[in-house]
This record gives structure tokens, C-alpha cells and sequence, in this order.
């Protein structure tokens, strides 16, 4: 199962929640997730939760996650460099530049510089309410398991609203 974040220790610090328990499936952990368990004096927010939904659309959008490897500390070293390939090409030359660029906002190593669930809400990708026939296209391809149905846009959608209301 996927825990992308941990909710178990929090401290409240100018009446904003901070997290400080080390918990999480490691591909989907972000940056400050490591660093708290490391100096065991970081503290992090709910904007971990908007890299584990970067994650979730790039695996998503091309069906390997961003940060792979069969080593966790390999994939902590990976997570941490913040190096974010969009390879190999013919798993993305279907995928729109947005939703390249909205993959990369969620993806930032600095929280501060990460998108927060209101401007992931309102990026273009997800605002227009509707894919691009390309990046359509390579979600059929790739994720040819799901229902017709499928909505990547209304799922992320979801998810920013969630970590938006603090739920």
C-alpha cells in the first residue's frame, strides 16, 4: 500500500500543522520527509502530499514512477537530487507540455517552490477541464487497464482538493 505521508506526529508552529514521523512508501516520499528523519529536527507540511501526487500523475501518465529503483536508499538518493527526466521519449511524446510543466511544479525538492493544492488547482492542465486528444491518447495507451472512464484531470482534481480542505 501506498502512505504518502504521515499524519501520526504533528506539531502546530504559528498556528500551521507540521509533520515530523518518518512514514511513507519511498518513491512517493518527498524530500523533507528524508531530511526530518535524518536531522530528527525538521519538521515538514502538507505540501509532501502534493509530491506524492506528482508522483502518482508521472507514473500515471507513462506507467514508471519517476524516482524507480529496487534499493530504497537508492531511490532516497534519486528523491533527494530532484533530477526529474521525462525519458524514455516514447513513453512522453504524447504527453502534453503542460502536463509536463505541472509534473515538474509538483516535483520541486523545495517545498517552498512546490505547488501549493489551490495553484495546482488552478494550473492549466487541470483548470481547462478537459486533456489534450495527445495526452488522451497516451493515457489509453498506457494505462489501458482502466475504464474508459478515466480521468486523470477529475482524479488530481480530487486529490488538490483534499489536500486543500487538510483532509
Amino acid at each position: 500500500p501506498v502512505r504518502a505521508s504521515a499524519r501520526a506526529s504533528i506539531a502546530v508552529t504559528g498556528g500551521e500543522k507540521r509533520m515530523q514521523s518518518f512514514v511513507g512508501t519511498p518513491g512517493y516520499m518527498a524530500p523533507e520527509i528524508y531530511r526530518a528523519r535524518d536531522a530528527k529536527a525538521e519538521a515538514y507540511d502538507k505540501s509532501v502530499d502534493i509530491w506524492a501526487v506528482g508522483v502518482l500523475a508521472y507514473t500515471l501518465l507513462c506507467g514508471v514512477p519517476p524516482f524507480i529503483d529496487d534499493d530504497a536508499s537508492q531511490i532516497q538518493k534519486r528523491v533527494m537530487s530532484g533530477k526529474l527526466e521525462f525519458t524514455p521519449d516514447y513513453l512522453w511524446d504524447d504527453v502534453s507540455a503542460s502536463a509536463k510543466d505541472i509534473i515538474k511544479r509538483m516535483l520541486s525538492v523545495d517545498p517552498d517552490q512546490r505547488m501549493s493544492a489551490l495553484q495546482l488547482l488552478k494550473h492549466p492542465w487541470l483548470a481547462s477541464s478537459k486533456m489534450t486528444q495527445s495526452t488522451l491518447r497516451q493515457l489509453e495507451v498506457q494505462q489501458s487497464f482502466w475504464s474508459a472512464s478515466f480521468d486523470m484531470n477529475r482524479i488530481i482534481q480530487g486529490l488538490a482538493s483534499q489536500i486543500a480542505r487538510g483532509t
